[in-house]
């Protein structure tokens, strides 16, 4: 709940600009920020790639993420690899 709070707290005091590119991920408890131009970019790369999201966090938090950056499953579908799905533990051999 702590964590909520100070969430809250930074939210209200980001400008207008910035605040649409914060988000809380209440389940997992963390606060993320989208890079500027990120929807150009990925729009202009969905064009030349078949993307994937690629984590060493877990699912939960990869699934989060996808649904920030993709809600409409243009870009990833359901194309998501998270930790659990390594071969090796803590590096991201596929």
């Amino acid at each position: 709940m702590e964590i909520y709070k100070f969430c809250s707290y930074l939210i209200s005091q980001c400008a207008d600009a910035i605040k649409d590119s914060l988000f809380h991920l209440d389940s997992i408890h963390i606060m993320t920020k989208l890079r500027p131009y990120v929807d150009d970019f990925l729009r202009e790369a969905s064009g030349l790639f078949e993307m994937y999201i690629c984590t060493m966090g877990e699912r939960a938090y990869a699934k989060q993420v996808a649904n920030i950056l993709d809600p409409h499953n243009v870009f990833f579908n359901s194309r998501v690899i998270a930790q659990e799905d390594c071969t090796q533990s803590h590096q991201k051999g596929l």
